[in-house]
């Protein structure tokens, strides 16, 4: 059972799908405690279905750092966004369309960190690999093919806290 859950006879499966799909949509919503709580529960129930280091866990902890970064707290993105990009190479090839969004969200907290040449240095490598690896017709940017934390932007004024939770 994940903690904080209500004891009801879920499988794994179903609430991890459940819970990343409120997280999606409090994300969208706006309201960013909430859906960091829902995000955290999908986390735990990944890393007790699938350990630390499944190519799976990497999308929870991007939805993790998207939250971060729009409330303000790039420090802990920036670490959420690390480990993300950490088991996608790992998993990945190095041209992958997924390294390449990682490579931009680490750029983008290091940007609103303060530290924008940095960032400017993360925003060049994964442009090169998005070319190689994306068909021709698939758009460079914006739209559906947009980063989260790009399509979060309309939030990035919230500011509220919320305890970090990646990284090992």
């Amino acid at each position: 059972m994940v903690p904080g859950d209500s004891g009801a006879s879920m499988c794994p499966d179903e609430g991890l799908v459940a819970y990343d799909a409120l997280g999606a949509t409090l994300t969208n919503l706006g309201r960013m405690p909430e859906a960091r709580a829902q995000h955290e529960r999908a986390l735990a129930i990944h890393l007790a279905l699938l350990g630390p280091d499944n190519p799976l866990l990497a999308s929870q902890y991007n939805n993790l750092g998207t939250i971060d970064l729009v409330t303000g707290r790039t420090a802990a993105a920036r670490r959420c966004f690390e480990r993300s990009l950490e088991i996608q190479t790992r998993s990945l090839a190095p041209d992958h369309p997924d390294i390449a969004a990682s490579v931009n969200n680490i750029g983008l907290a290091l940007l609103d960190g303060g530290d924008p040449e940095a960032g400017l240095e993360k925003f060049r490598r994964p442009s090169a690999a998005s070319r190689r690896a994306a068909p021709a017709r698939r758009p460079t940017s914006g739209g559906p093919s947009a980063t989260r934390a790009t399509r979060c932007a309309p939030w990035a004024g919230s500011r509220r806290a919320a305890p970090p939770t990646c990284g090992p």
